[in-house]
């Protein structure tokens, strides 16, 4: 999970803070684009995702090699979707933790949660047509029928972990649905020393917390 923080605040040495404040960048990290690559790339602690930003960020293919720039399509759906989580933690008196939780809950049905769960499958659909996928469905964010449950399986169900070692072993080359995805390789024209700190909050921008909601 990804959010927002300023220059002024310190930081959990369990979170890894990348110097992009930029509504686009956030919008591709936060979408389901970047979730299989991130739980294929790094560990996990029980059933927990442990975010390396080493394995998943340096190697991560954004849409515009640059993950500084602006993309106009994104900003807006972004924006949409960060003020409208941030709102209803405010209101909530909830974390991030918790209120993903509640987004993958199937008996949650709260208005306004399932307002979010839209927002979130708007984004993954506008990151997707950042790529130049647009031709690819969008699964519901919360699978409630086995209809749902269906099209999130078509769309990539994750791998086990032997498939995934597998996947490290062979140049961390991730292939569903016909399609392959390539890491960045060293002539990537963006200084990933920084973009990527580890520890205290040296710079503003986005950070990711190394535990996630549990499915």
């Amino acid at each position: 999970m990804f959010s927002m923080r300023p220059t002024s605040w310190f930081l959990s040495q369990t979170l890894y803070v990348f110097a992009l404040d930029l509504m686009s960048a956030f919008a591709v990290l936060q979408s389901r684009v970047h979730e299989p690559w991130a739980r294929l790339l790094s560990s996990s602690l029980e059933d927990r995702l442990r975010y390396s930003a080493s394995d998943c960020l340096e190697t991560f293919p954004f849409p515009h090699p640059d993950p500084r720039t602006v993309l106009p399509d994104l900003e807006p759906v972004a924006e949409r979707l960060y003020t409208t989580r941030a709102q209803l933690m405010l209101d909530t008196n909830l974390g991030l933790t918790k209120t993903y939780n509640a987004l993958k809950d199937p008996s949650s049905t709260e208005p306004r949660i399932l307002a979010l769960r839209t927002l979130h499958e708007d984004m993954d659909r506008a990151v997707l047509a950042a790529y130049g996928w647009s031709d690819i469905a969008v699964p519901p964010f919360c699978p409630i029928t086995d209809a749902d449950k269906a099209a999130l399986q078509a769309a990539g169900a994750p791998q086990d972990p032997g498939q995934k070692e597998a996947s490290k072993a062979q140049g961390r080359e991730v292939e569903g649905s016909g399609r392959s995805a390539r890491p960045l390789s060293g002539s990537r024209d963006w200084p990933v020393s920084e973009i990527v700190q580890q520890g205290v909050g040296r710079f503003g921008g986005i950070a990711s917390s190394s535990e996630t909601h549990r499915s």
